[in-house]
């Protein structure tokens, strides 16, 4: 499972710049789209004695791409999953394959989420179905707000879990390698030994209804998500 060298965001904006000083521009070298809201640190916002700068300069030299890690569960018996993975994908397609995923759960399920450094909120169980409608009317803040984290969870005789994570990659746990590895291929995502994820490096954080007036704030989608579909 991925080692982050750096958790904590470098630099979280919200309303301290006006529209025209907002600067979006993310790592040329990336092959992976990110969400427009993670961006780039600027060097002179660090404490040039601070570790962070060495760190920025790193990231310079990483590529972020799509494609998935896999690793089998050898505790099975006891967690009722069999593997977990962790996908970068194209930001367009997160909540795309999210669904495709999601689809392939059983019964009923349940949402958890919460806001970064907040406390994790479960929610009521309800069909598969009518969770992936309530879901589908927020697919902008799924994709863009990258302060709110967002799992749908089946937990019955199996163990299956799709965490949208606040930076926007995918983390999995599942028990049908098949399926799975059947939807990779659909959308052009490999297996690789050895990945980069966002959240190991400095990056500044725009609050998504700072970019898009017609956005929820971070409360208001908390408040939406505690709502029954």
């Amino acid at each position: 499972m991925k080692s982050i060298f750096l958790t904590s965001i470098f630099l979280s904006v919200s309303m301290c710049a006006t529209e025209s000083e907002v600067d979006l521009t993310q790592w040329e070298q990336d092959k992976l789209i990110l969400p427009i809201s993670i961006v780039q640190p600027e060097l002179e916002e660090a404490n040039t004695n601070d570790s962070t700068l060495i760190y920025i300069e790193e990231r310079k030299s990483v590529s972020l791409e799509q494609g998935f890690l896999f690793y089998e569960n050898e505790d099975f018996e006891i967690d009722r999953y069999k593997f977990y993975s962790e996908i970068n994908v194209d930001n367009p397609e997160l909540w795309n394959l999210s669904k495709r995923l999601i689809r392939n759960f059983k019964n009923e399920v349940y949402l958890v989420y919460h806001i970064s450094g907040d406390s994790v909120i479960y929610g009521e169980k309800f069909s598969v179905v009518s969770t992936l409608k309530k879901l589908d009317k927020i697919e902008s803040d799924i994709l863009n707000n990258c302060s709110v984290n967002i799992g749908v969870v089946q937990d019955s005789k199996a163990f299956n879990e799709l965490f949208i994570d606040e930076s926007k990659y995918l983390r999995y746990w599942g028990n049908n390698e098949s399926f799975f590895r059947t939807i990779m291929s659909e959308f052009n995502i490999a297996e690789k030994k050895k990945m980069n994820f966002v959240d190991e490096y400095p990056r500044t954080i725009y609050d998504w209804s700072y970019l898009n007036e017609d956005a929820m704030t971070n409360e208001a989608l908390i408040d939406y998500l505690k709502q029954e579909p």
